[in-house]
């Protein structure tokens, strides 16, 4: 068995300015056809609603000057959201 070397291309790359990423959150942020067409990329990330909770616990007491009780009174009087996300356009 005689072994002969393959040589492979030289691989360039071609360097771009990055672009600076800018999150958008919201559960309706992909809502909005005006809104999404401006996106490049376009991420849904779902989170446990263990988690999402503790986020709002957060927020709403940081941002919002609530209490606990006040937070999780809202929580359980507010029915849970319902998402319905945007079909894909080809």
């Amino acid at each position: 068995m005689i072994l002969t070397p393959t040589l492979t291309p030289t691989l360039t790359l071609a360097l771009t300015p990055a672009l600076t990423p800018t999150p958008t959150p919201g559960i309706l942020a992909l809502y909005d056809e005006r809104l999404r067409d401006r996106f490049d990329m376009k991420i849904f990330v779902d989170a446990d609603p263990d988690v999402r909770l503790a986020r709002r616990i957060r927020r709403d007491m940081a941002e919002r000057g609530r209490d606990l009780d006040g937070v999780l009174q809202q929580c359980a009087d507010l029915p849970p959201p319902t998402l319905t996300m945007p079909t894909p356009q080809p």
